[in-house]
């Protein structure tokens, strides 16, 4: 996510909430940075936005929570583009979902949840 937010435009802030030294499975992961870079996509080219946050947490000890708000003027829907339906897709892949809260005038704020366990790191090969 970090990476992601340096190669924004954007001001991005990322707050990870995730226990230091523990990994999420590499397919929840990848589903994770690929949403969140359409996320971030959408934002720069449509919103408005000038800043960005990203916060991410381990809710439940099952499912990874990230939420991406940006100050922009809102009225994302994602039954006017690809984008966002894509999102849902690669998130629904892992029963996950993907909640948008956009009202006319802003901002945005979109809830993804991928249910998903923690590496330990004594047994995790990452």
């Amino acid at each position: 996510m970090r990476a992601l937010a340096l190669d924004s435009f954007l001001d991005v802030h990322v707050d990870s909430r995730l226990p230091p030294g523990r990994r999420l499975p590499a397919p929840v992961e990848s589903a994770a940075y690929f949403a969140v870079g359409e996320l971030l996509a959408n934002a720069a080219k449509h919103s408005g936005a000038r800043e960005v946050r990203i916060l991410l947490e381990h809710a439940l000890d099952t499912l990874l929570r990230i939420t991406v708000a940006d100050d922009g003027h809102g009225g994302a829907d994602p039954a006017a583009g690809t984008g966002l339906r894509g999102v849902r897709r690669r998130l629904g892949t892992f029963d996950g979902i993907l909640a948008l809260d956009s009202p006319r005038g802003g901002p945005t704020t979109a809830t993804l949840e991928i249910p998903c366990v923690l590496s330990s790191p004594k047994t995790s090969s990452c």
